[in-house]
């Protein structure tokens, strides 16, 4: 435990510093956003050397108030413990980025979005700007191999055997990026709004006005009303609440069957949220200036877990309504479900969409479940009560046993630690697997975070945390030595490979992730709006025009009958490996120290107090 305090400041240093602080920041051509916290657009390529090359070196800068966000949380969370102090002008400039990332399409609500906008006069409305992968692409043919060569900061002659890769990068096809707002940052927001509040209000009091005085607009029961408007409900008769894209639909048939059967299901109305801010009457109506991924609202269970951690901290500020508690009991009940069928490992590849790591997952999680335990009693009435319960037994069984099944133990070392597949699906010449564990500091600090959320409670005397009674000693140990990994090799300049992650992703990794691969009952072209024939459907889909989903619900007998039809291997089996095809991944280390630093200071406060 020597140098702890070292590795926080050091940490906390290269956080802070990494910080875009110029105003119209150009560095190499690329443009920044003052006040956010960098990350990077690369390809989870795999294979060779040269694929090795082409995953680590071929990076876009890019901004995002989600990003931001994230960094931030980490950064009030862990100084709460009192072993440092922040920068404030680090934290006045981070808040004052996030606003630039405000959806201005909505005025009254402070819908966020993943990108910054800019206003499209011809349309007349605000559209995402990704600038820097959006010139990549639009100038990528007329750029020189000398030009990539600096933008890239890669010599020349790999430049010659990557022209192939960069070309996969500038492909539009492989993504879109005027996506509308989303509820996976809105509620990230929501986050860092309570954070913030509970900063001291001497010490950060131009911090707080600043915040009050952009978020005073804001109308949190219309935020609510926006994420009711825009739920999947299988069962109700509009189609811009009873559709859904076919892959989501196919992992959530049989819990939307489980939950008329359940006894104790009854009385609720299922309320998914869905992705984006978008139902698809508007989809179509602002279609192609504004698109949702593959044109149609889909649900991904990570970013369920962030709505529900936004939604619990606005308990007090909300008038409580049955819809309030459909969502939050739909959130939970879908949870529950996807961990006792194991599916949330089956098909990680259609359930977890955006955020393909189970380790993300079961943070967010973690996070509302430590925070319901914390202030259960004195705020929450008796109806959380079941949720509580649920979130328990997800977290303490579940989630803690992956995490001790997953752990990796070096015994030569002495070493415990956690990966996922970042890295690992490499080759070398004699075409021998090499795994570099390149997610391994960002795979570990969400694991030893998750289990501290879990089996740890706050002390109201002095805000330190303490483990609970009922932990058992394996888990403390784990704990422990994880920690002290991290603590021990972070810093180290071999390690630096070790601090990537893909802490975001592109929505299609592969054939088995592709919506038209699975079943569906509503076939559109885009571009009017209209039914469009059987036989315009591969045309359609190739011209990026096609929309399909399942609208309402399908009777079971009818929907395995077009999958015997279908007879595609893609729709039943997934291979488990994310690393089978290349996809577009987000990918910061910056978040990845923040996270650390974050646990590096609960472990403090467990064990040097």
């Amino acid at each position: 435990m020597n140098g702890i305090d070292h590795v926080i400041k050091i940490l906390l240093e290269d956080i802070e510093s990494s910080q875009i602080n110029n105003k119209n920041n150009e560095k190499n051509d690329w443009e920044y956003i003052n006040g956010s916290f960098p990350m990077f657009l690369n390809v989870n390529f795999s294979g060779n050397e040269v694929m090795n090359e082409a995953r680590r070196k071929i990076s876009i800068p890019d901004q995002s108030g989600f990003l931001t966000n994230f960094v931030l949380q980490c950064l009030i969370e862990g100084e709460n413990y009192g072993y440092y102090s922040l920068n404030k002008m680090v934290v006045e400039r981070a808040i004052t980025s996030l606003f630039e990332f405000y959806d201005k399409n909505f005025i009254d609500s402070c819908i966020v979005g993943f990108h910054s906008q800019y206003y499209d006069e011809k349309e007349k409305i605000y559209v995402k700007n990704p600038k820097n992968i959006e010139q990549f692409y639009k100038n990528f043919s007329n750029i020189t191999n000398e030009k990539l060569s600096s933008l890239f900061n890669i010599d020349e002659n790999l430049i010659l055997k990557l022209r192939n890769e960069l070309k996969y990068l500038s492909s539009k096809n492989n993504t879109t990026f005027s996506l509308p707002a989303d509820f996976d940052s809105t509620y990230s927001n929501v986050q860092i709004g309570y954070l913030i509040k509970g900063l001291n209000k001497n010490c950060y009091k131009s911090i707080n006005e600043k915040w009050d005085s952009f978020n005073d607009k804001c109308n949190k029961e219309g935020l609510l009303n926006y994420l009711i408007k825009y739920s999947f409900t299988p069962f109700s008769n509009n189609p811009n609440n009873n559709s859904i894209d076919p892959r989501c639909y196919y992992y959530l048939k049989d819990f939307i069957n489980d939950s008329i059967n359940v006894k104790k299901r009854k009385g609720f109305v299922i309320m998914i949220p869905y992705t984006y801010v978008m139902n698809q009457s508007e989809q179509i109506e602002k279609y192609p200036s504004i698109q949702i991924p593959n044109l149609v609202n889909h649900v991904d269970i990570s970013v369920l877990g962030n709505v529900l951690f936004g939604l619990l901290l606005q308990y007090n500020d909300l008038i409580k309504s049955n819809s309030y508690m459909d969502i939050i009991k739909s959130i939970v009940y879908l949870f529950e479900f996807v961990f006792e069928t194991n599916l949330i490992y089956k098909r990680s590849d259609i359930l977890l969409l955006y955020y393909p790591t189970i380790y993300s997952l079961f943070w967010f999680i973690s996070r509302s479940y430590y925070f319901l335990k914390t202030i259960y009693a004195s705020t929450f009435p008796s109806e959380f009560g079941e949720i509580l319960h649920i979130l328990k037994c997800i977290c303490e069984n579940y989630i803690t046993k992956k995490l001790v099944d997953n752990l990796i133990i070096n015994n030569e070392k002495n070493e415990y630690y956690w990966e996922d597949y970042l890295g690992n699906n490499d080759y070398n010449k004699n075409f021998e697997q090499i795994k570099y564990g390149e997610d391994r500091f960002f795979s570990t600090s969400l694991s030893i975070d998750t289990l501290l959320n879990i089996w740890t409670i706050k002390n109201k005397m002095d805000g330190k945390i303490n483990y609970q009674l009922n932990i058992n000693k394996d888990i403390t140990k784990i704990i422990k030595k994880s920690s002290k990994y991290i603590l021990n090799n972070i810093l180290l300049e071999e390690n630096e490979d070790k601090l990537s992650n893909v802490f975001f992703s592109s929505l299609t990794k592969g054939p088995h992730t592709k919506n038209i691969n699975f079943p569906f009952n509503v076939h559109i072209d885009a571009s009017t709006g209209k039914t469009c024939k059987i036989d315009e459907i591969e045309k359609l889909n190739n011209e990026k025009k096609l929309i399909v989903m399942v609208s309402g619900n399908i009777d079971e007998i009818e929907y395995q009958k077009i999958i015997d039809e279908k007879n595609n291997s893609f729709i039943t089996s997934w291979s488990g490996n994310f690393n089978d095809f290349p996809f577009l991944m987000w990918n910061s280390k910056i978040f990845t120290k923040s996270i650390s630093l974050l646990v590096l200071t609960k472990f403090k406060s467990l064990y040097l107090k």
